[in-house]
């Protein structure tokens, strides 16, 4: 029984035997002040493998929070976490446990990086060679950068204080990472150097091997730089030694979920603005990723779309396509939509979309803001092919407008430029 106060924070990784081994923030009494870090295995039948209460990855003094692990593939994990031990700074630590629960490394962890600026969140995954490679944002000079470290056998392989993934311009943020395939990983975050203001964030990723070098564009690959925020990324490996990343969006107001999916090289392979994972009203948050096997991704997320907080899960193949909708949703038909005609255009322009079902549909008309200008064509519609036209009033100005079909599981939003 774990000692009261309740434990923070709690991340699990399989053992590879079937079990698990989780770790958590703990400021039990008689431990240091503010918080350490715990971890504990347990086998396939729920039993605990080590100390009752867990053994201690980090007692060091002051505050030890954040803590992420991964498989060591021997049974054991290796852990990360933000420290502020010297109460000053905050760095970022890690440590081994083998799988009878010993610590492997120094004791209370070994440095990685120092000096980090905040209170950040390091993100880890195996090198496939019994360490880890680590990813972290620092703001010490006043403009978040992203930094990568390996660790092998409790030594750092690379830089002290890590490789620079990305030193662009402006911030640079949330650095999430996936093992390679080859000893290296790549990493994806959020990025801020196309923007003039903090709500048009974009999403870059980095490929680095196991020297620490990055193999793509210096400071990144532009993985989506649509017009208002894409947040938060998640990253899963395709298994081809490249990656899906899926993120939260704002380009149609609502918080929507969207995803990419780069080869090795670092090269798009869905639609340039990103494939839909999911698209509806309300919020659309959270997204938790695995790899369906095939080089595409199933998503759970939280959602608010019928005004409780539910939750949803959908697939987008290896091929960018979503074929499934898994949850309470209601069996509607699959929609397309088409590119509009005339584009540009100046006044009119018409907008094709087809339906394999009976279903309540509306053309939304977004701006480059985001802010939604026109609606049309709302209503039951039945299966077939259906066009609508938009007559831009002399208020609207010329610009890049974008489209989408509510109501239905569209398969792909549109962007379509007035020219007046």
């Amino acid at each position: 029984m774990l000692e009261p106060p309740e434990p923070l924070s709690p991340r699990a990784v399989s053992d590879g035997a079937g079990g698990a081994i989780a770790v958590w923030q703990d400021d039990r009494p008689g431990s240091t002040s503010v918080a350490d870090v715990f971890a504990q295995r347990v086998n396939g039948s729920g039993i605990v493998q080590w100390n009752n209460d867990g053994v201690a990855v980090c007692t060091a003094t002051n505050k030890q929070v954040n803590a992420r692990i991964t498989g060591d593939g021997s049974g054991g994990a290796i852990f990360v976490w933000t420290d502020m031990r010297d109460n000053s700074t905050y760095a970022v630590y890690a440590q081994r446990i083998n799988s009878a629960g010993v610590p492997q490394w120094t004791a209370d962890g070994v440095l990685l990086g120092s000096d980090i600026g905040a209170e950040n969140t390091a993100a880890l995954t195996s090198d496939n060679a019994g360490g880890a490679i680590v990813a972290w944002h620092s703001d010490t000079d006043g403009d978040n950068d992203i930094y990568a470290q390996r660790i092998n056998n409790g030594v750092i392989q690379w830089n002290i204080g890590g490789v620079s993934v990305c030193a662009a311009i402006e911030q640079q943020s949330y650095p999430q990472i996936t093992a390679d395939g080859s000893g290296g990983a790549i990493v994806a975050w959020q990025d801020l150097r196309n923007t003039v203001s903090f709500i048009d964030e974009d999403i870059y990723a980095q490929r680095i091997n196991s020297s620490g070098a990055s193999l793509w564009t210096p400071n990144g690959n532009l993985v989506c730089a649509e017009t208002a925020q894409s947040l938060q990324p998640q990253i899963i490996s395709d298994g081809a030694s490249g990656a899906v990343i899926v993120w939260t969006d704002t380009r149609f107001m609502d918080y929507n979920l969207y995803a990419q999916r780069v080869n090795a090289a670092g090269t798009r392979l869905w639609a340039s603005a990103g494939a839909i994972l999911i698209l509806a009203a309300s919020g659309q948050t959270g997204p938790s990723p695995v790899t369906d096997g095939a080089g595409g991704v199933i998503a759970a997320w939280n959602d608010t779309r019928s005004g409780n907080f539910d939750v949803y899960a959908n697939r987008i193949t290896g091929g960018g396509i979503t074929p499934t909708a898994v949850g309470d949703t209601p069996t509607v038909g699959r929609a397309s939509l088409g590119q509009n005609h005339p584009n540009p255009f100046n006044p009119s322009t018409t907008i094709e979309y087809t339906l394999t079902a009976r279903t309540p549909v509306k053309i939304e008309i977004f701006d480059a803001t985001g802010a939604r200008v026109a609606s049309l064509d709302e209503g039951m519609r039945e299966p077939g092919t259906h066009r609508a036209q938009w007559n831009a009033s002399p208020t609207v100005s010329s610009g890049v407008y974008f489209y989408r079909l509510a109501g239905a599981p569209a398969s792909e939003s549109r962007k379509m430029v007035l020219i007046k």
